[in-house]
């Protein structure tokens, strides 16, 4: 009986015509990352295949600017982090097949997305060892982190009376505040004699210093039993956009099905 050739020398022998996406490709590469990669990490990878493969033509041909095409039609409409994140999931589909010069490393912006995650249960677990070890800086720079997505650099520069409107700005976006986190922050400013200007602020009246809200998270991080790096600006901010990019699906497909059976209810076979 003759043995079955890999399917990456398969692939290997039509390096010049590119190679065909199978859907048990994308099941063999995701069975692969999920020794590496934690659930939600993976889950997000076979999202992103599943979207590039329903892109492809009928015939399901992929060649050398297949993907550079698929992703100039992400940017624009996705996040630098969502776009990373699918090139992160082409460029180990493409390890997994044995196709690495098809890799698309350009498109990542500074780098790929951080494996390290955090669940909204172990957010929350930290906002309660914060209270318990009265860190109200590391309390409310987490809060602000996973309730906004903004950056380090936005929550420093982060004043009084933008925060009493209700809406802040990272440079990007602008972004209306949730009413408890805005009442926290101004409690929080005017527990420290603050009341205009930036909140966040040394002895001296300087922008408060970087490593002092990192080693305050880091301390709740510790208590909390994490290794150090996964509770931290970065990994709170995809926190933020995961739920966000979660419920805003499922409303998409909520609305859809109501609009589907709003359509059969009025141009049905039977209407």
């Amino acid at each position: 009986m003759r043995e079955i050739e890999p399917v990456q020398n398969q692939i290997k022998a039509h390096c010049d015509t590119g190679f065909q996406m199978r859907s048990e490709d994308i099941d063999g590469c995701i069975d692969q990352l999920k020794a590496t990669l934690s659930p939600s990490t993976v889950t997000r990878y076979r999202n992103s295949l599943l979207a590039f493969y329903d892109f492809l033509p009928e015939d399901k041909q992929v060649y050398p600017d297949t993907l550079t095409t698929w992703l100039e039609s992400l940017k624009g409409q996705y996040s630098n982090f969502q776009v990373n994140l699918a090139t992160s999931a082409y460029n180990a589909f493409l390890r997994y097949m044995g196709y690495e010069e098809y890799k698309l490393a350009r498109y990542i912006v500074k780098q790929e997305p951080s494996e390290k995650e955090i669940s909204r249960e172990e957010y929350l677990g930290l906002l309660a060892m914060a209270k318990r070890m009265r860190k109200p800086l590391a309390y409310v720079a987490m809060r602000t982190f996973a309730c906004t997505g903004i950056g380090m650099s936005a929550f420093r520069a982060l004043m009084v009376e933008e925060v009493r409107g209700g809406v802040i700005t990272d440079g990007k976006r602008t972004i209306h505040l949730p009413n408890s986190l805005r009442e926290e922050l101004l409690d929080y400013a005017l527990h420290n004699g603050i009341r205009s200007g930036k909140i966040f602020i040394g002895p001296r009246g300087a922008p408060l210093r970087v490593e002092i809200i990192r080693m305050n998270i880091k301390a709740v991080s510790r208590a909390a039993g994490f290794v150090d790096g996964v509770a931290c600006a970065r990994t709170l901010q995809k926190l933020y956009f995961t739920q966000r990019d979660e419920l805003l699906s499922r409303e998409a497909e909520r609305l859809m099905l109501e609009q589907i059976e709003k359509e059969q209810a009025e141009h049905g076979w039977e209407n």
